[in-house]
This record gives structure tokens, C-alpha cells and sequence, in this order.
């Protein structure tokens, strides 16, 4: 691990346990000297974006538990309605199969019907 690495390492565990102190500041101050401006605006990056993180996670966990259900409340209505929609599209299939099972029925019994008509027809021919 190079020497940077092992800096930014160190620095992102006192962040973590000291979010508070200004390291950033200081490893600006102790590091000018021997990186490029380049990879110093890179270190500098990469520790913003890790406070940012972990601002992001401290709020995310002291959001109060109501609007963390709320949240999920939210998606379990959206999964219900959809579930909803799905069994009303089911019933209505359902009954359109009936309905075409009953016209097939009545289809075959006016054909028999008409079988039936056409052979007295023939036999009294």
C-alpha cells in the first residue's frame, strides 16, 4: 500500500470516530509539501466524499422510525393495489371464459339440434 493510501486510510478512521475535527484541513496542510496539486485535489475529493457518505448514513439512520415506515408503507400499498388490479383483471378472464364456454354449449346444442332436424329430413325423403 503506498503512502497515500495508508493516509487516507488513517484519516477516514479518525473521521469516522471524530467527524467533528477538521482532518480534512490538516491533511491538506501535512501533505502540500509532498504530493502534486493533482493528487492532492484527488485525496481532498475522495475525503469530502466520504464524510458526505457518512453524513448521509447518520441521517439516514436518525430519520424517525415513522417516516421509515412510512416509506415502506408506501410501497406495501402500491404492491396491494397492483395485487388488487390483478385479481379484478383474473375474475374478469374468468368470466369472459364462462361466457364463452356457455356459447360454445349452446353453439353445439342448436347444431345437434339442426344434425337432428336435417336427418328426420332425409329419412323422409
Amino acid at each position: 500500500m503506498s503512502g497515500n493510501e495508508d493516509t487516507t486510510q488513517k484519516l477516514n478512521k479518525e473521521a469516522a470516530q471524530n467527524p467533528e475535527e477538521e482532518t480534512t484541513k490538516n491533511l491538506a496542510e501535512n501533505l502540500s509539501d509532498n504530493l502534486s496539486d493533482r493528487q492532492l485535489l484527488l485525496l481532498l475529493l475522495e475525503r469530502v466524499t466520504h464524510l458526505e457518505k457518512a453524513e448521509e448514513d447518520r441521517k439516514r439512520e436518525t430519520r424517525p422510525l415513522w417516516e421509515r415506515l412510512d416509506g415502506q408503507m408506501g410501497q406495501v400499498l402500491v404492491k396491494l393495489a397492483n395485487i388488487e388490479e390483478e385479481q379484478r383483471l383474473m375474475r374478469t378472464d374468468i368470466s369472459l371464459f364462462r361466457e364463452d364456454h356457455r356459447n360454445e354449449r349452446r353453439e353445439r346444442a342448436y347444431l345437434a339440434e339442426r344434425v337432428t332436424i336435417i336427418e328426420k329430413q332425409l329419412q323422409l325423403a
